[in-house]
């Protein structure tokens, strides 16, 4: 959840290109991934941001706006609160 609490304050985000990520990060979009245990293509990501400030800035501004509306806290706890009742109803 740290990369979509970064995305929220307007950060680009860099993260591993695991699975889940796919879920929040379109890549070069709203945030750029890389492959696991690829310390190189971190490095150069990272650059790509150092050396690219304009287009990285507009990359955390697609981010943020993706996390605003997809991930609010209080749509997230209406999620699990209708989840953990669901599954009460089960029981």
């Amino acid at each position: 959840m740290a990369a979509v609490e970064a995305m929220m304050l307007g950060v680009p985000v860099i993260t591993s290109d695991f699975p889940a990520s796919h879920e929040f990060i379109k890549d070069g979009i709203t945030g750029h991934h890389f492959p696991i245990g690829d310390a190189d293509a971190l490095a150069r990501t990272i650059i790509w941001h150092m050396q690219n400030p304009t287009e990285s800035l507009a990359m955390a501004e697609a981010g943020q706006r993706v996390a605003l509306i997809h991930y609010q806290p209080e749509r997230i706890a209406k999620i699990h609160l209708d989840l953990y009742l669901d599954c009460m109803s089960i029981a």
